[in-house]
Formats: structure tokens, C-alpha cells, sequence
């Protein structure tokens, strides 16, 4: 199954057990920018996902990693700081949903992938997230994942344009002694 799959499936499952009491649920890259920063705040209370595949697992078949799924709950209530992590009668807390996330995910296995184990969390409290009016705590969950074959074959890429290679011809010393493109035609 490819990560992006693996992703959509955590997403369902915590988007159905929030029951509706989060804004969104969505996917954000790891290393996310300000301009992204500024579009989940706009969009809590929410769970964003971050994938941050992992270091790698020798000896098995596949090439296998010990995959790392980061979890950050995402409050902002213009009733204070206290309220962002409490939540209010009208809006949900970082702390509730923290409290829901982490067992709701731990122990979780993706058919055909692995189970989730939580293995760490983190308050991510900036002065930036306190002058815009937010609280995030991370979750974190490791996933032993294989990288199969048969998923690199079912690949969604489509017909391409462009091909680019370098090449490090006899001796090998990494050194790439042709590059180039080709366009191809279609």
C-alpha cells in the first residue's frame, strides 16, 4: 500500500471518531512553512498529519523502515490561552484531543502494513503560536512499513515528458560523466 493511502486511512479514522468536533483533518508536509503555519490556524481546531518515513529496519525480505507519523492538534480560541488548552463549552481543547488522539491511534494497524505505537508527544508552544492565539501538541507513532515491489508497479505516475538521467560509466567513482535530458515524444 503506498504512504499516501496509509495516510487517507488514519485521516478517515480520526475525522469519524472526532465526530465532526474538529475543523479538519488533513495531511501537511513535515517541514511545513509559515505560509502553511497561517493556513492550518485558520483551520483549527484540527489533527494535521505529517509523515516522516524513518530509519531503516536491515534483514527483512523488503526494504523495510520504522515509519514515523507525527500527529499535531491545533487549537485557537479567542478565549485565551487557558481555553485553547481546556477547550470551552463551544470548542474543543488541545488536551481533549490529545487525550482522544493517542489512544485512538496506538495499537492501530493498517491491514497489510503495520500497527501504530505511540512513542512520544511534544508541546510545541512557540511565542509565534502564543501572538497568534494557538496551542499544538505533536503526537508521534512509529509504523514498521515494507516498501514492496508490487506497489512501485501499481504507481500512479503517468505517461511522462521529460526524462533526465546521470550517468557514472566504468570505473564507478561517482562522478557522473554524461547527464542530459531527452523529451520524449507522445
Amino acid at each position: 500500500m503506498n504512504i499516501a493511502a496509509i495516510e487517507n486511512i488514519m485521516i478517515d479514522r480520526i475525522k469519524t471518531h472526532f465526530d465532526g468536533r474538529l475543523k479538519a483533518v488533513e495531511s501537511v508536509p513535515i517541514d511545513f512553512d509559515v505560509t502553511e503555519f497561517k493556513r492550518i490556524l485558520r483551520l483549527a481546531p484540527g489533527v494535521f498529519i505529517c509523515f516522516g518515513f524513518g530509519p531503516a529496519i536491515p534483514g527483512g525480505q523488503a526494504p523495510m523502515i520504522q515509519g514515523r507519523w507525527v500527529m499535531i492538534a491545533v487549537t485557537t480560541n479567542a478565549g485565551g490561552e487557558l481555553n485553547r488548552r481546556h477547550g470551552s463549552k463551544v470548542e474543543i481543547g488541545a488536551y481533549e484531543i490529545m487525550q482522544r488522539l493517542i489512544p485512538l491511534m496506538h495499537g492501530f494497524t493498517v491491514e497489510d502494513v503495520g500497527t501504530l505505537t505511540f512513542s512520544d508527544s511534544n508541546n510545541l508552544f512557540t511565542g509565534e503560536l502564543e501572538k497568534e492565539g494557538a496551542a499544538a501538541y505533536a503526537a508521534i507513532f512509529t509504523m514498521p512499513m515494507a516498501f514492496e515491489l508490487s506497489t512501485l508497479e501499481q504507481s500512479s505516475l503517468d505517461d511522462f515528458i521529460r526524462f533526465n538521467f546521470d550517468l557514472d560509466v566504468a570505473p564507478t567513482d561517482g562522478v557522473n560523466e554524461i547527464q542530459g535530458a531527452e523529451v520524449l515524444e507522445q
